[in-house]
């Protein structure tokens, strides 16, 4: 698989011909600008690395806070003593800097630039604080933009060894060489200078020399790698999650449409069958109004339902039924006599107290509370009435 570059000047390519024997580094980036563009740290922390990135603008580090977790992202300016910085901020470029000078240069140039005040510790400040000790600091890399002495001045290289430091050896912008200004730090510390790339100085700690034939030649065919695009990477990162975000909103829609359908189809459900037992109610209704007979019409109304002077004669007061009822309503099997089925299987009668409670096929079951004795003939008083209606309807027929 090849090794994507993601440094401006493939930096990271030399650093991996060196270091990718090392199975989980750890970096220091003085001036990480980004955490994928022109990024020399950038592949190495895909690949399971960590460390700590300084950047003192506000955007960038919120953006390394946000895309590299595993790293210490701190928002100073490394310098030669503590205090506070002004950075000067040069429109949305890697040309921020502490130097006024510079920062003028580029105004002149058209560049727009703005001013913050931002905290300044000494490297070693820094490391003191956020490293474990004993932690092996495998590269160091400084981009300062003009800033470069100041952050080697801060840094106690007896007590801190990097592997490999890599410096931005020009003036912005300019193919102007800036090493000795500092260089002489690093060498009296046990550096030596192994490697120009035309923008960066690599030098190599006296320890680790035997890393030295890493750097004998520049980035080339042999070491299977490719060019990547950190911008693109980030703005293609930003379209996912815009369009994840998308996604998630119409799952959340179509969610909320799928509950509504459901319970709508459970409210159609409930009015389907509550339509259904009313049709059959209906249906019921209007058979016995067509086949009720001349006695049935007098004592009942078209919805089977008794008229008053039928309760009042089946009921007291209190909605209990009579002594008559049982003997009126009922054959001596049980069975509700024709007239009464309608009703007797109504909500309204069922609704009554001491109602007799019936069943759609084998006919009436008593509720336990009510003795289930059927006289073998009806009263003397209901006897007489059946006989009047007996002749009432014959006088009708003829």
């Amino acid at each position: 698989m090849p090794f994507v570059s993601f440094a401006q000047n493939y930096e990271d390519v030399m650093l991996w011909r060196a270091l990718g024997h090392v199975g989980a580094g750890f970096y220091i980036d003085v001036g990480a600008f980004s955490p994928e563009a022109d990024s020399v740290t950038h592949a190495f922390y895909v690949r399971g690395w960590r460390g700590v990135n300084i950047e003192p603008i506000p955007r960038r580090l919120a953006e390394l806070a946000a895309r590299r977790d595993r790293d210490v992202n701190l928002g100073v300016v490394a310098s030669d003593r503590d205090g506070t910085a002004r950075l000067h901020i040069v429109g949305d470029t890697g040309l921020s800097t502490v130097d006024v000078t510079i920062a003028e240069r580029h105004r002149t140039k058209g560049w727009a630039v703005s001013a913050i005040d931002v905290p300044q510790r000494t490297l070693t400040g820094l490391l003191d604080t956020h490293l474990a000790p004993g932690q092996p600091i495998h590269f160091l890399k400084i981009d300062v933009e003009g800033h470069e002495t100041a952050v080697v001045r801060g840094l106690d290289l007896t007590r801190y060894r990097p592997w490999v430091i890599l410096i931005e050896a020009t003036h912005p912008n300019s193919p102007e060489e800036t090493a000795r200004s500092w260089e002489t730090f690093l060498t009296a510390a046990g550096y030596r200078s192994i490697y120009w790339d035309g923008l960066n100085r690599f030098y190599l700690a006296a320890e680790h020399e035997e890393l030295a034939p890493a750097f004998s030649a520049p980035p080339n065919v042999f070491d299977n790698f490719v060019k990547g695009d950190g911008e693109a990477h980030a703005q293609l990162r930003e379209q996912v999650q815009g369009l994840e975000g998308l996604l998630a909103a119409e799952r959340a829609r179509t969610g909320h449409l799928a509950t509504r359908v459901q319970q709508q189809g459970q409210t159609i459900e409930a009015l389907n069958t509550a339509l259904a037992r009313q049709t059959e109610a209906t249906a019921a209704a209007l058979e016995y109004a067509a086949r009720r007979s001349l006695w049935e019409a007098l004592f009942f109304r078209p919805s089977g339902r008794p008229k008053k002077m039928v309760r009042q004669l089946l009921f007291h007061t209190s909605g209990k039924p009579r002594k008559a009822f049982r003997r009126l309503v009922f054959h001596t099997s049980g069975r509700p006599r024709r007239p009464f089925r309608l009703w007797l299987h109504s909500a309204e009668y069922q609704a009554l107290r001491g109602a007799v409670v019936m069943e759609a096929a084998a006919g009436v079951t008593l509720q336990p509370h009510e003795p289930s004795q059927h006289p073998s003939s009806l009263s003397p008083a209901a006897a007489h009435l059946a006989r009047r209606i007996a002749a009432r309807r014959t006088r009708h027929n003829a």
